[in-house]
């Protein structure tokens, strides 16, 4: 099993903000017990109320850009199917 680093965590955080278009604000924070994803410096904490080791949070945000990526697809979707609906092209 691959060690998964700092730079990995980084990584997937730059995924997510740009994901976001860098409009949440996300960080990771760090501590003698893990780590945890958070917004607005802290303000809010995204991750689970409990400190992660690096791997647990790694595969957290990963799962997190998952879900918004298939999101957007679904909303992709409705958004084409309104369009071709007011063209007429579900008749």
């Amino acid at each position: 099993m691959k060690q998964i680093l700092k730079s990995d965590l980084d990584d997937v955080l730059t995924t997510l903000n740009n994901m976001t278009n860098n409009t949440q604000g996300f960080s990771i924070d760090a501590d003698c017990d893990g780590y945890q994803l958070v917004r607005e410096n802290g303000a809010w904490i995204v991750s689970p109320d409990r400190f992660l080791s690096k791997r647990q949070l790694y595969q957290w945000i990963s799962a997190y850009v998952l879900g918004i990526e298939d999101g957007q697809k679904i909303l992709k979707r409705y958004e084409l199917d309104r369009m071709l609906e007011k063209m007429g092209a579900n008749k």
